[in-house]
């Protein structure tokens, strides 16, 4: 790999989107690395489900094998980002991928961020509307 200093008419390369806001966040590196790839993944792949809003499906082996750390590492990212709330994991039916929402941090929201318990949610006892809308409720 070649490198060379940057000026002002240098072409960046391709970058992953990363709100300045997730840095002031607690959480560890691998779950903000793992965010902005799972942001960038949606931006470009993005599934529209039933209310326009957008979900991705990214199976944990490939999300490890994407940041090249192990499953239990990325397990452990999916869940602080999971308590901090800036993701939702809708499961599917037992031959579907589950569904994952990206929830974009406010500037505010960093003052007080709450943790968000069980937010794995079953869609055989309830409907995406109803398991959206129970993630969103505070």
């Amino acid at each position: 790999m070649e490198f060379e200093f940057m000026t002002a008419g240098t072409p960046l390369p391709p970058c992953m989107p990363l709100p300045p806001v997730l840095l002031r966040l607690p959480a560890s590196s691998t779950a903000k690395v793992m965010y902005a790839r799972m942001l960038d993944e949606a931006l470009a792949y993005g599934i529209e489900d039933e209310n326009g809003i957008l979900y991705i499906h990214f199976p944990i082996k490939e999300l490890a094998a994407a940041l090249s750390r192990s499953t239990m590492t990325i397990k452990l990212a999916m869940s602080e980002l999971d308590d901090m709330g800036l993701v939702v994991r809708v499961r599917r039916d037992f031959s579907k991928p589950n569904r994952i929402y990206l929830l974009i941090p406010k500037a505010d929201h960093t003052k007080s961020v709450k943790s968000r318990k069980n937010r794995i949610f079953d869609a055989g006892s309830a409907s995406d509307e109803e398991c959206i809308a129970g993630a969103f409720s505070v």
